[in-house]
């Protein structure tokens, strides 16, 4: 931005941010650095004033403001005083709906409003499936305060879905059926949890075939989400010899992590996760190739398409997975990627679908994969 010269000016050799919170308005120096050293009249200081304003905006603060404090500029310091916008109060509509806001947003009462803080506890609300929540500001008792509604509306506090796909293997069962429950806010601190249980459709005896099952309970503390995660996974397989005997194996993992939400803006986020994972192996079953190691990573890349207001979508993706280990040696590579083309939406109102063809991209020589896979995943829920 440039200044206009204008006859009335001063030349400014520094400029000053009054406020009592310097660590959250500290970023203002850097914005007005440029123009010292330069003269400067009143068109030039409200131009000044409207662009940390709108700075000031964009950064979230959205009930606060710029002023320019009466001074005199003959000493070459330009002030500007930051007028804060507080929150008074946050309150759920009604109030008597069951939970606790303070688990979702990061602000309380008596903190500086800021509306990426808001919209950070709207989408800690929004993470229940069962919940909608809306945010709509009031004036407070006083005219730098403002009280923050949150609405909410909630279906019932449960889940219950049937999940039906062909993910599995050939040797312990290609297709395979799940059921889901699932219980949202059951502390009242904006919480998750969920059991999943698994088996094949193929084999009823319990000594054949695979079943597993998973508990994973989520909270959310302002920019955190802390997770536990614990999956049990057991297959059996009969193998066909001049003595019959079986292959079975027992897998039982658990995962500990906490994902924080770094920086957040009008358009992105950016969050980090961390998290520990205990393993436990028994045994593995031969006969179709995987590449695993004690570590590894995948990057997902995803491109949807909705069709109208359908409900449904096409979607292409292309996946590339690495692993490594002090096992990595005995692997036939360390590297994979892959292609998927598929559709994906609502066929009626609590059953949707997934269907998908997928092809390898690259792959360890030696590795045996088919040309393409076709696949799919129906899932009903009460």
């Amino acid at each position: 931005m440039v200044l206009p010269k204008e006859q009335r000016s001063f030349l400014i050799r520094d400029f000053v941010i009054e406020h009592k919170d310097t660590r959250r308005f500290n970023w203002m120096n850097g914005e007005v650095k440029q123009y010292k050293g330069q003269y400067i009249g009143a068109k030039g200081i409200s131009m000044l004033s409207k662009m940390l304003s709108d700075k000031m905006i964009a950064r979230g603060f959205v009930t606060s403001q710029i002023i320019v404090p009466k001074q005199n500029l003959k000493d070459g310091v330009l002030k500007f005083k930051v007028v804060s916008g507080y929150i008074e109060d946050i309150r759920f509509e009604p109030q008597s709906t069951f939970g606790n806001w303070r688990s979702a947003f990061p602000d309380s009462p008596g903190d500086i409003l800021n509306i990426r803080d808001l919209e950070q506890g709207l989408e800690q609300l929004r993470q229940l499936p069962n919940q909608q929540a809306d945010i709509k500001l009031k004036p407070g008792s006083k005219p730098s305060q403002s009280i923050v509604i949150v609405t909410i509306s909630r279906s019932k506090p449960w889940t219950v879905g049937f999940t039906l796909n062909d993910a599995g293997m050939e040797n312990t069962g290609r297709l395979q059926a799940s059921t889901n429950l699932a219980i949202y806010n059951p502390t009242g601190q904006n919480d998750i949890l969920s059991y999943n249980y698994t088996r094949d459709v193929e084999h009823q005896d319990e000594n054949a075939g695979t079943r597993d099952s998973a508990f994973t309970y989520t909270i959310p503390y302002g920019y955190y989400t802390f997770h536990i995660y614990r999956y049990y996974d057991e297959f059996h397989r009969q193998i066909p010899a001049l003595v019959p005997f079986e292959l079975s194996g027992k897998t039982t993992t658990w995962d500990i992590g906490v994902q924080k939400v770094i920086d957040r803006d009008q358009t992105r986020k950016t969050q980090l996760s961390f998290k520990i994972i205990r393993r436990k192996k028994k045994s593995y079953v031969d006969g179709e190739n995987t590449l695993s190691a004690e570590n590894g990573c995948i990057i997902k890349n995803e491109l949807s398409i909705p069709l109208g207001k359908s409900h449904q979508e096409c979607y292409i993706g292309i996946d590339y997975g690495h692993v490594w280990g002090p096992s990595d040696q005995y692997l036939l590579g360390r590297n994979l990627a892959g292609a998927v083309i598929g559709m994906r939406g609502t066929l009626m109102h609590n059953m949707k679908y997934d269907t998908f063809i997928g092809a390898p991209l690259y792959k360890p020589a030696g590795l045996k994969t088919g040309k393409i896979t076709l696949g799919f995943n129906l899932y009903w829920q009460l």
